[in-house]
């Protein structure tokens, strides 16, 4: 259960990488199949280095890993830190007490 400061900040980290539509997108083209960078920016209408520092942003939030094919830089959904984000908005809710308000 995330109680510390540190571990509310990558929980903040987590989700600041998933409130784009763009690596949402991307996130779910990886889902279905592993993908060079320059695929991704085809499909998603984008251009490769568009591509890239999103890719960059996912792959610090663990959400993506990369591994070589040949020449080629192959992204990979991690679907394991996803199954972390759910559990950290359930430990999260967890830390605040029945009935407290919660200022946003």
């Amino acid at each position: 259960m995330p109680n510390t400061a540190g571990d509310v900040e990558a929980a903040a980290l987590l989700f600041l990488s998933l409130a784009s539509p763009v690596r949402l997108r991307i996130l779910g083209l990886l889902a279905r199949e592993d993908l060079d960078v320059k695929t991704l920016g085809q499909r998603l209408g984008l251009s490769t280095a568009n591509v890239s520092q999103h890719l960059v942003r996912l792959r610090h939030a663990g959400l993506v890993a990369t591994h070589t094919r040949g020449t080629r830089k192959i992204n990979s959904l991690c679907r394991s830190r996803l199954g972390d984000a759910s559990r950290l908005i359930h430990d999260l809710g967890a830390t605040v007490p029945p009935g407290a308000a919660v200022v946003v």
